[in-house]
């Protein structure tokens, strides 16, 4: 198990929450960057994480990013684009330097805002995330259990979408082609339905018979806590953050935050 594995949950998101905050007041290049860049480093290193998996989920993100970076520039107000150099004009169509940036500070920073939850999504178990959350934040475990219930039949439903299909394609129907998607549909809602019907009787019955919800607390065998790899961690992080801020402003490539921006 890895560093960031062996972590409190709780300290991983207060972690990032900080860093989080301030990239959404960010409106430069140079910022959004850096950050992707040390947490990518940090997930890979402390988190263990293969390359190929994390770049499986930032795949999907990049192209998003990509949009911004291409609709950005032509969506922008006047006001943006007022005083700065015209890189191309087609028609009504015209795209300024100001747009331009625009679009990748934006495309950037929400980069960065996945990165960062990255961090904690893939090196945090779920169920260690809502113990801590009803243990340390009080958060009613009725809420609390009920939400990972649910969680937890997620991958219930999809081994029994995969039986299902497994058992029509046995029985030689493969439904291939557009035009058989209703069909597929409709072979598939009963055994689906009557399925997540059986599960979600048994699981009130599970927790029907530990006594769930009749007292206003309970006793846990696990109990999760702060310790000082948490509050290391989270210090480390949070001077990290605030020395890159630092770096970028002494080299004057911090850039104006959108909270303290002034129009003229």
């Amino acid at each position: 198990m890895s560093y960031l594995h062996r972590l409190n949950p709780l300290s991983k998101l207060l972690a990032i929450g900080p860093p989080a905050i301030f990239l959404t007041l960010t409106t430069n290049v140079w910022t959004p960057l850096l950050f992707i860049i040390g947490t990518i480093i940090i997930t890979l290193m402390l988190g263990r994480i293969s390359l190929l998996r994390y770049a499986r989920v930032c795949v999907p993100m990049l192209f998003i990013v990509l949009g911004f970076m291409l609709l950005y520039p032509l969506l922008v107000s006047d006001h943006i684009n007022k005083g700065s150099k015209l890189l191309f004009s087609a028609g009504f169509i015209e795209v300024y330097e100001a747009g331009v940036l625009f679009g990748i500070a934006t495309g950037l920073r929400l980069f960065a805002m996945l990165v960062l939850s990255l961090l904690f999504t893939l090196t945090t178990d779920t169920a260690d995330f809502i113990r801590a959350l009803i243990q340390q934040w009080k958060v009613s475990y009725r809420f609390g259990f009920g939400t990972l219930a649910v969680l937890n039949f997620v991958p219930v439903f999809m081994r029994q979408f995969q039986l299902v299909k497994m058992a029509h394609q046995v029985r030689g129907y493969s439904g291939k082609g557009a035009w058989r998607v209703m069909e597929r549909i409709q072979r598939y809602t009963l055994p689906l339905l009557s399925s997540a019907l059986r599960h979600a009787e048994r699981t009130a019955y599970s927790m029907d018979s530990r006594a769930f919800g009749a007292y206003q607390t309970r006793t846990y065998f696990r109990r999760l806590s702060m310790d000082k790899h948490d509050f290391f961690f989270m210090g480390a992080f949070w001077i990290g953050s605030a020395l890159a801020v630092f770096i970028l402003f002494q080299f004057d490539l911090l850039g104006n935050l959108s909270l303290f921006k002034t129009y003229h």
